[in-house]
């Protein structure tokens, strides 16, 4: 296992020096959104992970992105997944996603099921969602804006998604766990009028691989992960990520990173209170528009609204 893991670091190493040109930010049907802390809560990723922690969550997250800029990317995000039977998981999402005057809804619903072979666990997820991107009716009082231009006005109308994706995880012994996602394998636009927004299916996954391990003597438990994504028009890139939680998951402590696309570094910090966890996390880029914004900062407020249930079942 720890060569396995080693491996993928290695690629990833490789990877960061192939995409070193890739692009800070990018808006496409398959973007499932932009997100530092996604390793907290992987179902904003993967609808494998849907009721896979067996506890019920309801989890709010908030982005600033390149924060003092202009215009600069927000997002909110209200998600709740959790156990629905022993063996299913279902869950839904909210994501609103505002970059300058354009605008992005995406609202979805995601199921799971897990089962046992052999000496592995499984989880089957499949997520369908509707997407809606538009531009803001404010553009339309812009004296600089000709409000009886029709691209103008089917951009405020909006282009309506139809979109679907699947996923897997695979775990052995809880100490090695492996997911992959395919997000937007299916990619259907509703109609109106395209802005500037290609409509053909790509290929897109996102895999990562996490192996867990405690500390002994030190209520410390440690996670390193690995994500390597290809989404829409962002190139390769690959998330090395490191989470500890200590004191029996009361504190919690991370480094994250982005090689390939945007090439960042971030830092995450948590707490755990009777089942409610609060999150914040900031990060910069390296790449040459840091020097125009001060960093991205994220915060998540989590609550389990039940203890697990699927281990007594």
């Amino acid at each position: 296992m720890k060569k396995g893991f080693i491996g993928m670091v290695v690629f990833a190493l490789y990877i960061w020096g192939q995409n070193m040109r890739a692009q800070d930010y990018a808006i496409t049907p398959e973007m499932p959104g932009v997100f530092t802390q996604y390793a907290l809560n992987p179902v904003l990723l993967n609808p494998a992970y849907t009721g896979l922690s067996g506890k019920y969550r309801l989890f709010f997250n908030y982005r600033s992105q390149w924060a003092g800029h202009d215009g600069a990317p927000q997002a909110f995000s209200l998600a709740y997944h959790g156990p629905a039977y022993s063996k299913i998981g279902i869950g839904g999402l909210m994501h609103v996603e505002t970059f300058g005057k354009s605008q992005r809804f995406r609202g979805q619903l995601s199921y799971a099921y897990r089962f046992r072979a052999g000496e592995l666990d499984f989880s089957l997820g499949l997520m369908t969602g509707y997407i809606r991107y538009s531009l803001s009716p404010s553009v339309l009082t812009d004296p600089s804006m000709d409000r009886d231009d029709p691209i103008v006005f089917n951009a405020v109308n909006g282009v309506e998604y139809f979109a679907s994706s699947i996923g897997m995880v695979a775990s052995y012994s809880n100490r090695l766990i492996f997911g992959l996602t395919f997000p937007s394998v299916i990619n259907t636009r509703l109609g109106g009028t395209a802005i500037n927004q290609a409509t053909e299916n790509r290929f897109n996954f996102i895999a990562n691989l996490s192996m867990p391990f405690k500390i002994q003597g030190y209520q410390l438990e440690v996670e390193p992960s690995v994500y390597i994504k290809k989404l829409g028009d962002i190139p390769l890139h690959v998330d090395l990520n490191v989470i500890a939680s200590f004191l029996d998951d009361k504190l919690f402590g991370g480094v994250l990173s982005s090689i390939g696309a945007p090439n960042s570094l971030g830092f995450l910090l948590g707490v755990n209170v009777s089942n409610f966890y609060f999150f914040y996390s900031y990060d910069v880029s390296f790449r040459e528009f840091q020097q125009y914004n001060n960093g991205s900062h994220e915060i998540t407020l989590a609550f389990n609204l039940f203890e697990n249930i699927l281990s007594k079942q």
